[in-house]
């Protein structure tokens, strides 16, 4: 039967509240109240609905070319500070199994139109396999159904001519590239890098090469047997002034990643999942990004991730969009919720690990979501949920946007290394990587 007891409707606009006719309900107030809204205030409850008037607040549109930025009619925005020229350099490391895939992307390229957009070019540094013929590296630009080769002065490649083959795992390789493509295409432009190749996250795994283990990461150039380290990236981005940060390959979303070049640019765009081997559709992300008067790096960074998840058949994909100005924050946070974790008893810790999930594909890496982590560890040790809360709130600050397919519902767009199989890899260090000097996400590791 029905009471009148006291309840409490969830309605901070509603009170006092009380049961009738088997419904919790209460009068409407006018409290003062919060919206969730920088752009709305102060804020006063109104016929049970907490609003308020729009205002002229400071606030954060997560969009790092417009600064200042500040409510106008109850949106945040302002003015661009970036150039609305953009030039995309696409570091297309086909020297190994890739190279048929390397020359499919290719072709999406010069596919996409990008002759129409006046204020988009794009630049491509192609090494292939050896086995194809075609055994240097050679640059070009694309066009519409076509390309044209250049010299490369910085790269040592002059067109047309027999020239020896580059190493893509050499930081003064990629370092050269941006520095001939800036030339090509001149000063004060938005510069979007993409770097093309397999990737493993932080490192690569063991090959039965343990003194190389935890350095290999990126662009595997075969012909020269070397890839990019980790700590290389940052070597060859320092300073160049680039906009964006995108990876086409492998497991390159993870935090010791991005915190690595977190001062090289303002967007990175990754996977923390692996990616099939056709990677990101070039023709589909050039078209659409040309169709709308929006040449900011997030929206880059978003056409990319939908063009890729939406023309994708594999449910197990994934692609986010990272503001690296917020990585520093982040790791401050972690290094809290790292101390927290330290303290976890050897079931707790087994108790995270069994429902922690980590991506790779068929043969899993110890990469876990951070989101998911810090959720998983917020119930197995609730006595330290504000802290990894806290930082859980800072991972979702960082990441602006992310899809993932019918197959990933946990993940969140940026991962982190957490061994839980067995000890961690010895490379993980100050050493190697910085966020393991920064945070004390290496400790951790090895307290357990």
């Amino acid at each position: 039967m029905p009471n009148t007891a006291a309840c409490d409707d969830h309605n901070i606009c509603t009170g006092p509240d009380a049961c009738r006719d088997g419904v919790c309900t209460g009068t409407y107030n006018n409290d003062p109240c919060d919206d969730h809204d920088v752009c709305t205030g102060p804020d006063a409850c109104q016929d049970g609905v907490c609003t308020g008037p729009n205002n002229t607040a400071p606030c954060d549109d997560h969009n790092p070319c417009t600064d200042p930025d500040a409510c106008q009619d109850g949106v945040c925005t302002g003015p661009m500070i970036c150039s609305t020229e953009v030039v995309v350099l696409v570091y297309l490391d086909g020297d190994n199994d890739l190279d048929s895939y390397a020359m499919d992307d290719l072709q999406e390229m010069q596919a996409a139109g990008v002759d129409d957009a006046g204020w988009l070019r794009v630049f491509v540094l192609l090494d292939r396999s050896p086995y194809s013929g075609w055994s240097d590296t050679r640059l070009f630009e694309i066009h519409n159904g076509s390309r044209t080769e250049l010299d490369g002065p910085s790269l040592g490649i002059t067109a047309g001519a027999s020239q020896d083959e580059l190493n893509m795992g050499d930081p003064a390789t990629l370092s050269a590239f941006i520095d001939d493509g800036m030339v090509l295409g001149g000063q004060g432009l938005q510069y979007f890098l993409i770097l093309w190749d397999h990737g493993d996250g932080w490192r690569r795994r063991s090959t039965g090469d343990e003194s190389t283990r935890g350095f290999k990461q990126v662009c595997n150039d075969e012909t020269s047997d070397d890839w990019l380290e980790t700590r290389e990236l940052h070597t060859a981005l320092a300073g160049k002034g680039l906009t964006l940060v995108g990876f086409d390959a492998c497991l390159e979303g993870m935090v010791e990643v991005a915190y690595e070049i977190r001062t090289d640019a303002m967007i990175m765009v990754a996977s923390e999942e692996t990616e099939p081997a056709e990677g990101w559709n070039y023709q589909d992300l050039f078209q659409v990004f040309m169709t709308t008067g929006d040449h900011s790096p997030v929206y880059f960074g978003q056409t990319a991730v939908d063009t890729f998840i939406d023309s994708n058949v594999y449910g197990d994909v994934t692609l986010s969009v990272l503001d690296l100005a917020r990585a520093e924050d982040l790791a401050a946070g972690c290094d809290a919720a790292a101390d927290a974790l330290t303290g976890l008893s050897s079931s707790d810790w087994n108790n995270l690990c069994r429902d922690v999930e980590f991506f790779g594909g068929w043969w899993p890496e110890p990469h876990a979501d951070m989101v998911q982590l810090f959720q998983t560890a917020s119930l197995h040790d609730p006595d330290n949920a504000a802290v990894y809360d806290g930082a859980r709130a800072l991972v979702e600050n960082m990441v602006l946007y992310d899809r993932g397919g019918a197959d990933m519902p946990f993940a969140h767009g940026l991962a982190v290394y957490f061994e839980c199989q067995s000890s961690a890899d010895s490379h993980y260090n100050a050493t190697t990587i910085q966020w393991a000097a920064d945070t004390g996400w290496d400790e951790m590791l090895r307290s357990h």
